[in-house]
């Protein structure tokens, strides 16, 4: 086990498990040390680095957001090790409060029958704000926003966009360097996404220098903000990396789709035997053998792709277009989540 930690990571965990007792009657209150147990999260290990952005994806149910409540003190792990901005806080969870904030944009959190303003202020009580400076930094955080013209509006009248800037300008009273973002644009049309991405990148990141770790489902979100991402499922990480990185190792990214206009019957033998052709798969098109399209996996696309044209051409096809098949964040995720645990 790791018992120092660089000075660039702000945030690493080390084999953490955590799991919750299931109960599905009385009888499973009644017996509470033969309960089943859920595994939400199964030896994770991770790190962050400072000032980096760093996306934890996965479909429903994966553990992301018990991760995060991990990082955020709200839960304590039943094994592992927890360590945030330099300090071990495994079993003194409450202590991860001095480095990081957690924000979500439930509506839950929000007291809906009060204004932004007063929402902003309570807050500012629970995070010690000294009173000579909360009513200016209040006024700072409602302008960063984008919410000072809605300050004195009731927050239950607010629309979606509204409430999760809210909750960003909560998170934003606190002095912690390290932001947690849990689905910060749930629910939200694509302008107010991208409004929010833009204040989360240009703000957060490249002005207040924070850290920020996001769960999302959005993988266009993904791959704008995000410099790394952990894929999780079922409780554990999958895999880790810079999104390129993780992208080009897909096996899709060596698929290619050649349409032609005429595809003689020698086309696909002149092929199909040629180093670095792995699989041609033959699709007609419009109902006719004699044009269609050949889908092929190729060991070096760059490489394979002109030389497979020129034989195709030289065999009597007639290429009208030629498509890389390029995998997304997307495909990873889904790929991650197929395994077997």
């Amino acid at each position: 086990m790791l018992r120092t930690v660089p000075a660039d990571d702000v945030i690493v965990l080390e084999d953490v498990y955590k799991h919750f007792p299931k109960t599905g009657n009385y009888r499973d209150i009644v017996t509470f040390w033969r309960r089943q147990k859920i595994e939400a999260l199964r030896g994770v290990s991770l790190r962050v680095r400072r000032g980096s952005t760093f996306g934890l994806l996965g479909v429903n149910g994966a553990g992301k957001t018990t991760l995060l409540k991990v990082l955020a003190g709200l839960i304590l792990v039943n094994k592992g090790r927890v360590v945030i901005g330099g300090e071990d806080v495994t079993r003194e969870p409450e202590r991860s409060g001095d480095h990081l904030i957690y924000i979500t944009g439930d509506e839950r959190t929000h007291y809906l029958r009060h204004t932004g303003r007063q929402n902003l202020d309570f807050y500012a009580e629970l995070f010690e704000v000294p009173p000579k400076q909360k009513r200016k930094r209040i006024d700072e955080v409602l302008a960063i926003t984008g919410i000072t013209e809605a300050a004195d509006e009731m927050s239950g009248k607010y629309s979606t966009g509204m409430k999760q800037r809210l909750a960003i300008a909560r998170g934003l009273l606190s002095s912690a360097s390290i932001l947690l973002l849990d689905e910060p644009t749930r629910s939200l049309d694509p302008l107010g996404s991208r409004q929010i991405w833009e204040f989360i990148k240009t703000e957060l990141i490249a002005r207040q220098g924070k850290s920020v770790i996001i769960a999302t489902h959005n993988m266009e979100e993904a791959t704008y903000l995000c410099d790394t991402v952990s894929v999780i499922h079922r409780g554990q990480i999958r895999v880790t990396g810079p999104i390129q990185t993780l992208v080009e190792s897909m096996s899709g990214s060596n698929r290619c789709t050649i349409e032609l206009a005429v595809m003689p019957a020698q086309a696909v033998g002149a092929i199909v035997h040629m180093e670095g052709v792995r699989e041609v798969k033959v699709l007609p098109r419009n109902g006719h053998e004699a044009e269609g399209l050949l889908q092929l996996t190729l060991d070096h696309p760059d490489q394979n792709l002109p030389d497979v044209i020129e034989r195709l051409i030289r065999a009597g096809g007639a290429v009208t277009e030629v498509r890389r098949e390029r995998p997304s964040l997307g495909d990873v995720v889904a790929s991650m989540a197929g395994e077997k645990a």
